[in-house]
């Protein structure tokens, strides 16, 4: 979808009566486009939050979309830093996602962090 088409869908919202707008995966930080539909959403009086893996979160990142209007956020950790490293497949990101969570709360950015048990 381009740009011009997601913000064209933006616009249609307020007459359905959307009250939120949630970004889920695949990893919906990989649109570069994120943090312009997020900031139309938010000129138009729609919340919008995400629900991300962590991967690509940044600094940088974290204050475009606080700048965008982002009302909540939701990192996936699966467990104990070798667990979910493990099933990420991913060294340290772990460390990598607790970096960012100290990033969003000083964003103000409201926190949920989504785990899934394995046994």
């Amino acid at each position: 979808m381009t740009l011009a088409e997601a913000l064209n869908i933006c616009d249609q919202l307020p007459d359905l009566l959307v009250q939120e707008v949630d970004f889920t995966g695949g990893e919906p930080l990989l649109s570069l486009n994120l943090a312009t539909i997020g900031a139309r959403l938010r000129k138009l009086g729609i919340p919008f939050k995400l629900l991300t893996n962590g991967d690509l979160l940044s600094p940088e990142l974290t204050r475009r979309l606080q700048g965008a209007g982002l009302s909540g956020l939701g990192i996936s950790l699966d467990g104990l830093p070798p667990t979910h490293d493990r099933i990420r497949g991913k060294p340290g990101l772990f460390d990598h996602i607790r970096r960012q969570i100290n990033e969003i709360h000083k964003a103000n950015i409201h926190l949920t962090i989504i785990t899934t048990g394995n046994g």
